[in-house]
Protein backbone atom coordinates (compact mmCIF):
# COMPACT_ATOMS: atom_id res chain seq x y z
CA UNK A 1 0.00 0.00 0.00
CA UNK A 2 2.95 2.31 0.30
CA UNK A 3 3.16 2.85 -3.48
CA UNK A 4 -0.57 3.58 -3.77
CA UNK A 5 -0.44 6.07 -0.90
CA UNK A 6 2.43 7.91 -2.53
CA UNK A 7 0.54 8.08 -5.83
CA UNK A 8 -2.52 9.60 -4.14
CA UNK A 9 -0.30 12.03 -2.26
CA UNK A 10 1.26 13.19 -5.54
CA UNK A 11 -2.16 13.66 -7.17
CA UNK A 12 -3.38 15.69 -4.20
CA UNK A 13 -0.27 17.84 -4.20
CA UNK A 14 -0.66 18.64 -7.90
CA UNK A 15 -4.39 19.44 -7.73
CA UNK A 16 -4.31 21.41 -4.45
CA UNK A 17 -4.34 25.25 -4.54
CA UNK A 18 -2.28 25.37 -1.39
CA UNK A 19 1.06 27.18 -1.95
CA UNK A 20 2.57 26.47 1.44
CA UNK A 21 5.65 24.35 1.66
CA UNK A 22 5.49 20.93 3.25
CA UNK A 23 7.88 18.07 3.81
CA UNK A 24 7.47 14.45 4.76
CA UNK A 25 9.22 13.33 7.89
CA UNK A 26 11.21 10.12 7.47
CA UNK A 27 10.85 10.47 3.70
CA UNK A 28 13.67 8.04 3.06
CA UNK A 29 11.93 5.29 5.07
CA UNK A 30 8.48 5.94 3.63
CA UNK A 31 6.85 5.65 7.07
CA UNK A 32 4.20 8.36 6.64
CA UNK A 33 0.68 7.27 5.85
CA UNK A 34 -1.75 9.07 3.52
CA UNK A 35 -4.00 10.02 6.45
CA UNK A 36 -1.12 11.85 8.12
CA UNK A 37 -0.34 13.73 4.91
CA UNK A 38 -3.95 14.86 4.42
CA UNK A 39 -4.30 15.85 8.10
CA UNK A 40 -1.01 17.79 8.07
CA UNK A 41 -1.89 19.65 4.87
CA UNK A 42 -5.42 20.49 6.11
CA UNK A 43 -4.13 21.96 9.37
CA UNK A 44 -1.49 24.06 7.60
CA UNK A 45 -4.04 25.36 5.10
CA UNK A 46 -6.46 26.42 7.85
CA UNK A 47 -3.65 28.19 9.73
CA UNK A 48 -2.64 30.05 6.59
CA UNK A 49 -6.24 31.09 5.90
CA UNK A 50 -6.57 32.45 9.41
CA UNK A 51 -3.30 34.34 9.05
CA UNK A 52 -4.19 35.66 5.61
CA UNK A 53 -7.45 36.91 6.95
CA UNK A 54 -5.48 39.12 9.33
CA UNK A 55 -3.83 41.13 6.53
CA UNK A 56 -5.12 44.68 6.30
CA UNK A 57 -6.75 45.74 3.05
CA UNK A 58 -4.19 48.52 2.62
CA UNK A 59 -0.58 48.48 3.77
CA UNK A 60 1.37 51.62 4.56
CA UNK A 61 4.85 51.42 3.08
CA UNK A 62 7.76 53.82 2.81
CA UNK A 63 10.55 54.07 0.27
CA UNK A 64 13.13 56.48 -1.10
CA UNK A 65 14.47 57.49 -4.47
CA UNK A 66 17.36 55.16 -5.28
CA UNK A 67 17.04 54.49 -8.96
CA UNK A 68 16.87 52.01 -10.48
CA UNK A 69 16.18 49.97 -7.32
CA UNK A 70 13.39 52.08 -5.88
CA UNK A 71 11.69 55.36 -6.75
CA UNK A 72 8.36 57.15 -6.52
CA UNK A 73 6.49 59.81 -8.48
CA UNK A 74 3.46 61.95 -7.72
CA UNK A 75 0.87 61.27 -10.44
CA UNK A 76 -2.37 63.27 -10.12
CA UNK A 77 -1.95 63.58 -6.38
CA UNK A 78 -1.20 59.89 -5.89
CA UNK A 79 2.28 58.59 -5.16
CA UNK A 80 3.22 55.75 -7.50
CA UNK A 81 6.20 53.53 -6.73
CA UNK A 82 8.76 52.36 -9.27
CA UNK A 83 12.01 50.51 -9.62
CA UNK A 84 12.91 46.92 -8.94
CA UNK A 85 11.57 47.00 -5.38
CA UNK A 86 8.00 47.83 -6.44
CA UNK A 87 8.06 45.37 -9.34
CA UNK A 88 8.74 42.70 -6.72
CA UNK A 89 6.20 44.10 -4.26
CA UNK A 90 3.47 44.35 -6.93
CA UNK A 91 3.83 40.61 -7.60
CA UNK A 92 3.30 39.86 -3.90
CA UNK A 93 0.39 42.33 -3.60
CA UNK A 94 -1.39 40.77 -6.57
CA UNK A 95 -0.85 37.26 -5.24
CA UNK A 96 -2.00 38.03 -1.69
CA UNK A 97 -4.70 40.45 -2.86
CA UNK A 98 -3.89 43.61 -0.90
CA UNK A 99 -3.24 47.24 -1.75
CA UNK A 100 -0.64 49.65 -0.41
CA UNK A 101 -0.06 53.36 -0.01
CA UNK A 102 3.36 55.01 -0.11
CA UNK A 103 4.44 57.47 2.57
CA UNK A 104 7.96 58.75 1.79
CA UNK A 105 10.19 59.96 4.65
CA UNK A 106 10.65 63.67 5.14
CA UNK A 107 14.41 63.72 4.57
CA UNK A 108 14.41 61.01 1.83
CA UNK A 109 17.19 58.94 3.42
CA UNK A 110 17.60 55.56 5.05
CA UNK A 111 18.40 57.46 8.24
CA UNK A 112 18.60 56.05 11.75
CA UNK A 113 16.33 55.65 14.75
CA UNK A 114 15.49 59.36 14.59
CA UNK A 115 15.45 60.16 10.86
CA UNK A 116 14.55 58.60 7.53
CA UNK A 117 12.90 55.29 6.81
CA UNK A 118 14.43 53.58 9.85
CA UNK A 119 12.77 56.15 12.11
CA UNK A 120 9.35 55.58 10.49
CA UNK A 121 9.68 51.83 10.98
CA UNK A 122 10.94 52.23 14.54
CA UNK A 123 7.93 54.39 15.39
CA UNK A 124 5.54 52.01 13.54
CA UNK A 125 4.31 54.77 11.26
CA UNK A 126 4.40 52.35 8.32
CA UNK A 127 4.03 48.59 7.96
CA UNK A 128 7.24 48.01 6.00
CA UNK A 129 9.92 49.65 3.86
CA UNK A 130 9.88 48.66 0.20
CA UNK A 131 13.47 49.50 -0.63
CA UNK A 132 16.80 47.73 -0.78
CA UNK A 133 18.18 48.60 2.65
CA UNK A 134 21.66 47.44 3.74
CA UNK A 135 21.44 44.70 6.35
CA UNK A 136 23.86 46.00 8.97
CA UNK A 137 23.95 45.34 12.73
CA UNK A 138 23.35 49.00 13.65
CA UNK A 139 19.82 48.83 12.17
CA UNK A 140 18.82 45.54 13.80
CA UNK A 141 18.08 47.24 17.12
CA UNK A 142 15.25 49.21 15.48
CA UNK A 143 13.95 47.09 12.58
CA UNK A 144 13.74 43.53 11.27
CA UNK A 145 14.92 42.52 7.82
CA UNK A 146 13.52 40.26 5.15
CA UNK A 147 15.54 37.45 3.55
CA UNK A 148 18.54 38.65 1.55
CA UNK A 149 17.21 39.90 -1.79
CA UNK A 150 20.48 40.82 -3.44
CA UNK A 151 24.09 41.68 -2.71
CA UNK A 152 25.15 45.23 -3.43
CA UNK A 153 28.61 45.53 -5.01
CA UNK A 154 30.55 48.78 -4.85
CA UNK A 155 33.13 49.79 -7.42
CA UNK A 156 35.04 52.88 -8.57
CA UNK A 157 34.29 55.16 -11.53
CA UNK A 158 37.11 57.21 -13.04
CA UNK A 159 38.31 58.81 -16.24
CA UNK A 160 40.31 56.52 -18.48
CA UNK A 161 44.01 57.13 -17.70
CA UNK A 162 46.31 58.08 -20.56
CA UNK A 163 48.71 55.26 -19.81
CA UNK A 164 48.69 51.94 -18.05
CA UNK A 165 49.88 51.51 -14.49
CA UNK A 166 52.90 49.55 -15.68
CA UNK A 167 54.13 52.73 -17.36
CA UNK A 168 55.08 53.60 -20.89
CA UNK A 169 58.15 54.24 -22.98
CA UNK A 170 61.60 53.07 -21.99
CA UNK A 171 60.91 51.90 -18.43
CA UNK A 172 57.81 49.83 -19.21
CA UNK A 173 59.39 46.42 -20.02
CA UNK A 174 60.87 45.92 -16.54
CA UNK A 175 59.42 46.39 -13.10
CA UNK A 176 60.85 48.85 -10.62
CA UNK A 177 62.64 46.06 -8.74
CA UNK A 178 64.40 44.85 -11.90
CA UNK A 179 65.55 48.37 -12.76
CA UNK A 180 66.95 48.83 -9.27
CA UNK A 181 68.88 45.54 -9.53
CA UNK A 182 70.32 46.53 -12.93
CA UNK A 183 71.53 49.92 -11.73
CA UNK A 184 72.98 48.43 -8.55
CA UNK A 185 74.85 45.86 -10.67
CA UNK A 186 76.13 48.62 -12.93
CA UNK A 187 77.40 50.56 -9.93
CA UNK A 188 79.16 47.54 -8.39
CA UNK A 189 80.69 45.76 -11.38
CA UNK A 190 83.22 48.49 -12.23
CA UNK A 191 84.75 48.68 -8.73
CA UNK A 192 84.68 44.87 -8.44
CA UNK A 193 86.60 44.43 -11.70
CA UNK A 194 89.11 47.08 -10.62
CA UNK A 195 89.64 45.43 -7.24
CA UNK A 196 90.05 41.91 -8.67
CA UNK A 197 92.46 42.92 -11.44
CA UNK A 198 94.51 45.15 -9.13
CA UNK A 199 94.71 42.48 -6.44
CA UNK A 200 95.82 39.89 -8.99
CA UNK A 201 98.61 42.08 -10.35
CA UNK A 202 99.74 42.74 -6.78
CA UNK A 203 99.90 39.02 -6.05
CA UNK A 204 101.99 38.34 -9.15
CA UNK A 205 104.94 40.47 -8.12
CA UNK A 206 103.16 43.71 -8.90
CA UNK A 207 103.31 43.20 -12.63
CA UNK A 208 101.67 45.63 -15.03
CA UNK A 209 99.96 42.81 -16.90
CA UNK A 210 96.13 43.23 -16.86
CA UNK A 211 96.47 46.31 -14.74
CA UNK A 212 93.69 48.78 -15.53
CA UNK A 213 92.73 52.09 -14.03
CA UNK A 214 89.50 52.59 -12.12
CA UNK A 215 88.05 54.77 -14.89
CA UNK A 216 88.77 52.08 -17.49
CA UNK A 217 86.91 49.46 -15.44
CA UNK A 218 83.90 51.70 -14.83
CA UNK A 219 83.75 52.67 -18.49
CA UNK A 220 83.88 49.00 -19.52
CA UNK A 221 80.86 48.20 -17.33
CA UNK A 222 78.94 51.18 -18.70
CA UNK A 223 79.99 50.64 -22.33
CA UNK A 224 78.83 47.03 -22.29
CA UNK A 225 75.24 48.18 -21.72
CA UNK A 226 75.41 50.46 -24.75
CA UNK A 227 76.98 47.70 -26.86
CA UNK A 228 80.19 49.65 -27.24
CA UNK A 229 83.55 48.04 -27.86
CA UNK A 230 86.41 48.14 -25.42
CA UNK A 231 90.18 48.38 -25.73
CA UNK A 232 90.61 46.28 -22.61
CA UNK A 233 91.96 42.86 -23.54
CA UNK A 234 92.71 40.84 -20.42
CA UNK A 235 95.15 37.98 -20.76
CA UNK A 236 94.64 36.16 -17.47
CA UNK A 237 91.91 33.49 -17.43
CA UNK A 238 90.32 34.79 -14.25
CA UNK A 239 90.04 38.29 -15.68
CA UNK A 240 88.66 36.98 -18.95
CA UNK A 241 85.93 35.04 -17.12
CA UNK A 242 85.08 38.11 -15.08
CA UNK A 243 84.74 40.29 -18.17
CA UNK A 244 82.88 37.62 -20.14
CA UNK A 245 80.36 37.08 -17.32
CA UNK A 246 79.40 40.74 -17.41
CA UNK A 247 79.06 40.67 -21.19
CA UNK A 248 76.80 37.61 -21.05
CA UNK A 249 74.67 39.19 -18.33
CA UNK A 250 74.25 42.38 -20.35
CA UNK A 251 73.47 40.43 -23.53
CA UNK A 252 70.64 38.56 -21.79
CA UNK A 253 69.26 41.71 -20.17
CA UNK A 254 69.23 43.68 -23.43
CA UNK A 255 67.61 40.76 -25.29
CA UNK A 256 64.79 40.54 -22.74
CA UNK A 257 64.41 44.32 -22.74
CA UNK A 258 64.07 44.50 -26.53
CA UNK A 259 61.52 41.67 -26.64
CA UNK A 260 59.44 43.03 -23.76
CA UNK A 261 59.46 46.55 -25.17
CA UNK A 262 58.11 45.26 -28.47
CA UNK A 263 55.42 43.24 -26.71
CA UNK A 264 54.47 46.15 -24.50
CA UNK A 265 53.99 48.53 -27.41
CA UNK A 266 51.72 46.07 -29.22
CA UNK A 267 50.06 43.57 -26.87
CA UNK A 268 50.29 44.99 -23.37
CA UNK A 269 47.25 44.80 -21.10
CA UNK A 270 45.93 48.05 -19.65
CA UNK A 271 45.93 48.06 -15.85
CA UNK A 272 45.19 50.52 -13.06
CA UNK A 273 47.56 51.48 -10.30
CA UNK A 274 45.01 50.56 -7.60
CA UNK A 275 42.88 47.47 -7.03
CA UNK A 276 41.36 48.09 -3.58
CA UNK A 277 40.42 50.84 -1.16
CA UNK A 278 43.73 50.23 0.61
CA UNK A 279 45.55 51.22 -2.58
CA UNK A 280 43.36 54.32 -2.84
CA UNK A 281 44.46 55.34 0.63
CA UNK A 282 48.15 54.52 0.10
CA UNK A 283 48.26 56.42 -3.21
CA UNK A 284 46.55 59.42 -1.57
CA UNK A 285 43.82 59.61 -4.15
CA UNK A 286 40.81 61.88 -3.67
CA UNK A 287 37.31 60.40 -3.94
CA UNK A 288 33.62 61.29 -3.72
CA UNK A 289 30.48 59.35 -2.83
CA UNK A 290 26.79 60.01 -2.34
CA UNK A 291 25.71 61.21 1.09
CA UNK A 292 23.27 59.02 3.06
CA UNK A 293 24.08 56.08 0.81
CA UNK A 294 25.98 52.82 1.20
CA UNK A 295 29.51 54.33 1.37
CA UNK A 296 28.45 57.11 3.74
CA UNK A 297 26.52 54.69 5.93
CA UNK A 298 29.32 52.11 6.10
CA UNK A 299 32.23 54.53 6.53
CA UNK A 300 30.52 56.31 9.42
CA UNK A 301 29.89 53.07 11.30
CA UNK A 302 31.92 52.23 14.36
CA UNK A 303 33.52 49.32 12.50
CA UNK A 304 33.62 49.99 8.73
CA UNK A 305 35.35 46.69 8.01
CA UNK A 306 36.85 46.64 4.51
CA UNK A 307 36.18 50.37 4.13
CA UNK A 308 38.40 51.31 7.08
CA UNK A 309 41.01 52.86 4.69
CA UNK A 310 38.30 55.15 3.29
CA UNK A 311 37.49 56.31 6.80
CA UNK A 312 41.15 57.22 7.35
CA UNK A 313 41.20 58.97 3.99
CA UNK A 314 38.05 60.88 4.92
CA UNK A 315 39.64 62.05 8.16
CA UNK A 316 42.54 63.43 6.09
CA UNK A 317 40.07 65.42 3.93
CA UNK A 318 40.69 63.35 0.81
CA UNK A 319 37.08 62.14 0.67
CA UNK A 320 33.88 64.07 0.12
CA UNK A 321 30.16 63.27 0.19
CA UNK A 322 27.62 65.18 -1.91
CA UNK A 323 23.86 65.57 -1.58
CA UNK A 324 21.48 64.53 -4.36
CA UNK A 325 17.85 65.52 -4.22
CA UNK A 326 15.02 64.04 -6.26
CA UNK A 327 15.15 67.03 -8.60
CA UNK A 328 18.89 66.62 -9.29
CA UNK A 329 20.26 64.74 -12.27
CA UNK A 330 22.63 62.32 -10.60
CA UNK A 331 24.50 61.49 -13.82
CA UNK A 332 25.30 65.14 -14.59
CA UNK A 333 26.34 65.77 -11.02
CA UNK A 334 28.65 62.76 -10.99
CA UNK A 335 30.21 63.81 -14.32
CA UNK A 336 31.17 67.10 -12.69
CA UNK A 337 32.91 65.33 -9.81
CA UNK A 338 34.86 62.67 -11.71
CA UNK A 339 38.24 63.91 -12.95
CA UNK A 340 41.71 62.46 -13.39
CA UNK A 341 42.51 63.29 -9.78
CA UNK A 342 39.16 62.40 -8.14
CA UNK A 343 37.39 59.04 -8.08
CA UNK A 344 33.69 58.31 -7.64
CA UNK A 345 32.67 55.34 -5.48
CA UNK A 346 29.18 53.91 -5.92
CA UNK A 347 27.33 50.68 -6.61
CA UNK A 348 28.16 48.85 -9.83
CA UNK A 349 24.64 49.08 -11.28
CA UNK A 350 24.76 52.88 -11.46
CA UNK A 351 28.38 52.97 -12.67
CA UNK A 352 27.72 50.56 -15.55
CA UNK A 353 24.57 52.45 -16.55
CA UNK A 354 26.48 55.75 -16.39
CA UNK A 355 29.28 54.43 -18.65
CA UNK A 356 26.75 52.96 -21.09
CA UNK A 357 24.76 56.18 -21.48
CA UNK A 358 27.93 58.24 -21.85
CA UNK A 359 29.18 55.84 -24.54
CA UNK A 360 25.87 56.11 -26.44
CA UNK A 361 25.93 59.92 -26.31
CA UNK A 362 29.49 60.08 -27.61
CA UNK A 363 28.67 57.61 -30.37
CA UNK A 364 25.83 59.84 -31.53
CA UNK A 365 28.33 62.70 -31.75
CA UNK A 366 30.44 60.60 -34.18
CA UNK A 367 33.50 60.63 -31.96
CA UNK A 368 36.42 58.40 -32.78
CA UNK A 369 36.56 55.02 -31.05
CA UNK A 370 39.31 56.06 -28.67
CA UNK A 371 37.27 59.01 -27.34
CA UNK A 372 34.00 57.11 -26.92
CA UNK A 373 35.19 55.27 -23.82
CA UNK A 374 35.94 58.31 -21.69
CA UNK A 375 35.01 56.65 -18.38
CA UNK A 376 35.91 53.24 -16.99
CA UNK A 377 35.22 51.31 -13.81
CA UNK A 378 37.60 49.32 -11.72
CA UNK A 379 37.32 45.65 -12.78
CA UNK A 380 36.78 44.22 -9.30
CA UNK A 381 34.46 45.45 -6.57
CA UNK A 382 35.86 47.09 -3.45
CA UNK A 383 32.97 46.27 -1.11
CA UNK A 384 29.87 44.07 -0.91
CA UNK A 385 26.74 44.37 1.25
CA UNK A 386 23.58 42.24 1.50
CA UNK A 387 20.25 44.08 1.24
CA UNK A 388 16.56 43.43 1.80
CA UNK A 389 13.19 44.91 2.81
CA UNK A 390 12.62 46.04 6.40
CA UNK A 391 9.76 45.78 8.93
CA UNK A 392 9.05 47.20 12.38
CA UNK A 393 10.05 44.99 15.28
CA UNK A 394 7.63 42.08 15.90
CA UNK A 395 5.71 42.76 12.69
CA UNK A 396 2.72 40.50 11.89
CA UNK A 397 3.41 40.82 8.18
CA UNK A 398 6.97 39.60 8.23
CA UNK A 399 6.36 35.86 7.97
CA UNK A 400 3.99 35.84 5.02
CA UNK A 401 5.82 38.58 3.07
CA UNK A 402 9.15 36.89 3.73
CA UNK A 403 7.73 33.59 2.48
CA UNK A 404 6.75 35.13 -0.83
CA UNK A 405 10.05 36.99 -1.11
CA UNK A 406 11.94 33.77 -0.48
CA UNK A 407 10.13 32.10 -3.38
CA UNK A 408 11.04 34.99 -5.69
CA UNK A 409 14.68 34.79 -4.64
CA UNK A 410 14.93 31.01 -5.04
CA UNK A 411 13.33 31.02 -8.48
CA UNK A 412 15.70 33.76 -9.69
CA UNK A 413 12.92 36.22 -10.46
CA UNK A 414 14.55 39.06 -8.49
CA UNK A 415 17.86 38.56 -10.24
CA UNK A 416 16.04 38.49 -13.58
CA UNK A 417 14.20 41.74 -12.82
CA UNK A 418 17.47 43.46 -11.95
CA UNK A 419 19.16 42.28 -15.15
CA UNK A 420 16.41 43.14 -17.66
CA UNK A 421 17.47 46.73 -18.34
CA UNK A 422 21.18 46.16 -17.94
CA UNK A 423 23.36 45.96 -21.07
CA UNK A 424 24.17 42.43 -22.16
CA UNK A 425 27.80 43.27 -22.99
CA UNK A 426 30.44 45.23 -21.14
CA UNK A 427 30.83 48.71 -22.53
CA UNK A 428 34.20 50.44 -22.30
CA UNK A 429 36.19 47.70 -20.55
CA UNK A 430 39.50 48.53 -18.97
CA UNK A 431 41.43 46.77 -21.73
CA UNK A 432 40.00 47.71 -25.12
CA UNK A 433 41.75 44.73 -26.66
CA UNK A 434 43.30 46.59 -29.58
CA UNK A 435 46.35 44.83 -31.03
CA UNK A 436 47.31 47.68 -33.38
CA UNK A 437 48.78 50.69 -31.75
CA UNK A 438 50.54 53.75 -33.07
CA UNK A 439 53.24 55.25 -30.97
CA UNK A 440 52.35 58.66 -29.61
CA UNK A 441 54.35 61.46 -28.10
CA UNK A 442 53.61 60.31 -24.57
CA UNK A 443 55.35 56.99 -25.37
CA UNK A 444 58.54 58.96 -25.99
CA UNK A 445 58.16 61.13 -22.92
CA UNK A 446 61.01 59.47 -21.06
CA UNK A 447 63.15 59.57 -24.21
CA UNK A 448 62.68 63.32 -24.40
CA UNK A 449 63.45 63.65 -20.72
CA UNK A 450 66.69 61.67 -21.13
CA UNK A 451 67.97 63.76 -24.03
CA UNK A 452 66.89 67.00 -22.34
CA UNK A 453 68.71 65.95 -19.18
CA UNK A 454 71.81 65.09 -21.20
CA UNK A 455 71.87 68.45 -22.95
CA UNK A 456 71.26 70.21 -19.65
CA UNK A 457 74.21 68.44 -18.04
CA UNK A 458 76.35 69.28 -21.07
CA UNK A 459 75.36 72.94 -20.74
CA UNK A 460 76.24 72.91 -17.05
CA UNK A 461 79.64 71.37 -17.82
CA UNK A 462 80.24 73.98 -20.53
CA UNK A 463 79.42 76.80 -18.11
CA UNK A 464 81.79 75.30 -15.53
CA UNK A 465 84.57 74.99 -18.11
CA UNK A 466 84.11 78.60 -19.27
CA UNK A 467 84.11 79.77 -15.66
CA UNK A 468 87.29 77.82 -14.92
CA UNK A 469 88.95 79.24 -18.01
CA UNK A 470 87.93 82.77 -17.06
CA UNK A 471 89.21 82.55 -13.50
CA UNK A 472 92.37 80.76 -14.63
CA UNK A 473 93.10 83.57 -17.11
CA UNK A 474 92.76 86.13 -14.37
CA UNK A 475 95.67 84.61 -12.48
CA UNK A 476 97.78 83.40 -15.43
CA UNK A 477 101.27 85.07 -15.57
CA UNK A 478 103.05 82.94 -18.14
CA UNK A 479 103.17 85.83 -20.69
CA UNK A 480 103.85 83.40 -23.54
CA UNK A 481 103.05 84.33 -27.13
CA UNK A 482 100.83 81.26 -27.47
CA UNK A 483 98.90 81.98 -24.24
CA UNK A 484 95.45 83.29 -25.14
CA UNK A 485 94.85 84.28 -21.53
CA UNK A 486 97.72 86.77 -21.49
CA UNK A 487 96.91 88.12 -24.95
CA UNK A 488 93.24 88.60 -24.08
CA UNK A 489 93.94 90.20 -20.72
CA UNK A 490 96.79 92.56 -21.76
CA UNK A 491 95.61 93.21 -25.37
CA UNK A 492 99.18 94.33 -26.28
CA UNK A 493 102.25 92.51 -27.53
CA UNK A 494 104.30 91.48 -24.59
CA UNK A 495 107.92 92.57 -24.83
CA UNK A 496 110.46 89.79 -24.71
CA UNK A 497 112.46 91.72 -22.15
CA UNK A 498 109.52 91.62 -19.75
CA UNK A 499 108.92 87.92 -20.09
CA UNK A 500 110.40 85.60 -17.54
CA UNK A 501 113.57 84.02 -18.87
CA UNK A 502 114.48 80.41 -18.26
CA UNK A 503 118.17 79.47 -17.83
CA UNK A 504 119.61 78.10 -21.09
CA UNK A 505 122.20 75.36 -21.44
CA UNK A 506 125.80 76.58 -21.94
CA UNK A 507 126.88 77.11 -25.51
CA UNK A 508 129.53 74.87 -26.94
CA UNK A 509 132.77 76.68 -27.84
CA UNK A 510 133.33 76.33 -31.57
CA UNK A 511 135.29 78.53 -33.97
CA UNK A 512 133.32 77.56 -37.05
CA UNK A 513 130.16 75.83 -38.08
CA UNK A 514 129.72 72.29 -36.92
CA UNK A 515 130.05 69.76 -39.65
CA UNK A 516 127.38 67.08 -39.91
CA UNK A 517 126.50 64.37 -42.41
CA UNK A 518 124.40 66.89 -44.29
CA UNK A 519 127.24 69.42 -44.85
CA UNK A 520 128.40 67.77 -48.07
CA UNK A 521 125.09 68.30 -49.89
CA UNK A 522 125.02 71.32 -52.25
CA UNK A 523 122.37 73.93 -51.80
CA UNK A 524 119.47 73.22 -54.19
CA UNK A 525 117.61 75.68 -56.42
CA UNK A 526 114.89 77.42 -54.45
CA UNK A 527 111.43 77.11 -56.09
CA UNK A 528 109.52 80.23 -56.97
CA UNK A 529 106.76 79.65 -54.43
CA UNK A 530 109.32 79.62 -51.64
CA UNK A 531 110.36 83.24 -52.18
CA UNK A 532 108.70 86.58 -52.35
CA UNK A 533 110.14 89.06 -54.85
CA UNK A 534 113.06 86.72 -55.33
CA UNK A 535 114.09 87.15 -51.76
CA UNK A 536 115.01 83.86 -50.20
CA UNK A 537 113.09 83.50 -46.94
CA UNK A 538 114.94 80.53 -45.55
CA UNK A 539 117.75 78.10 -46.12
CA UNK A 540 116.61 74.78 -47.53
CA UNK A 541 118.19 71.57 -48.80
CA UNK A 542 116.83 69.06 -51.27
CA UNK A 543 117.50 65.62 -49.85
CA UNK A 544 116.13 62.29 -51.13
CA UNK A 545 113.52 63.97 -53.30
CA UNK A 546 112.11 66.22 -50.57
CA UNK A 547 112.82 69.76 -49.38
CA UNK A 548 113.91 70.29 -45.80
CA UNK A 549 114.58 73.32 -43.67
CA UNK A 550 118.01 73.15 -42.11
CA UNK A 551 117.53 74.54 -38.64
CA UNK A 552 120.57 75.56 -36.66
CA UNK A 553 120.18 75.04 -32.94
CA UNK A 554 121.75 77.24 -30.26
CA UNK A 555 124.25 74.51 -29.62
CA UNK A 556 125.33 74.64 -33.24
CA UNK A 557 123.70 71.38 -34.28
CA UNK A 558 121.53 71.22 -37.39
CA UNK A 559 118.04 69.68 -37.67
CA UNK A 560 116.05 68.83 -40.80
CA UNK A 561 112.38 69.85 -41.07
CA UNK A 562 110.36 68.70 -44.16
CA UNK A 563 108.59 71.60 -45.89
CA UNK A 564 106.64 70.04 -48.75
CA UNK A 565 105.16 66.81 -50.05
CA UNK A 566 106.64 64.71 -52.89
CA UNK A 567 103.91 66.01 -55.22
CA UNK A 568 105.55 69.44 -55.08
CA UNK A 569 108.19 68.16 -57.52
CA UNK A 570 105.70 68.81 -60.29
CA UNK A 571 106.15 72.50 -59.68
CA UNK A 572 109.95 72.55 -59.41
CA UNK A 573 111.32 75.82 -60.81
CA UNK A 574 114.48 75.70 -62.94
CA UNK A 575 116.20 78.36 -65.02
Amino acid sequence: MIGLELMFAGIYALTSNNTLNYTLDHRYRWEVSLDDIVSWNFNKTKAAELYDGGLPEELLVTTWDEGPYSSYNNVNGKIIGGGYAFQIFDIIAEKLNFKYRIIPPEDLTIGNNETGMISMLNQSKVDMAVAFIPIIPEYMDFVEFSPILDSLEVSVLLERPLQSAIGSGLLAPFSKTVWICIFVSLALVGPIIYFVTSFRTWLWDRTNKDRYSFIDCVWFAYGAILKQGSAITPEADSNRLLFASWWIFITIITAFYTANLTAFLTLSEFTLDFTSVKDIYNLRKSWTAQRHYIIDITVNRNHPGKLEPLKKSLNKTRGMFYNITKEDNKAKKVAGFVTNDRLFIDEIQFIEDFIYRDYVNRTRLNMIEKEKCYYIKMPNSVYGQNRGFAYPLNSRLKKIIDYQLLHLVETGIIKHIESVNRPMVTYCPLDLGSTERRLENRDFKLTYEVIATGFLLALICFIVEVSQHYFKCRVCLCCADSCTCCKTRMKVQVSSTKRPQLPLPPLSITKGPIKTEFSAFPQPQIPIYDSIDNVISSKTHFINGRDYFVIKEITGEKRLVPIRTPSALLFQYTN
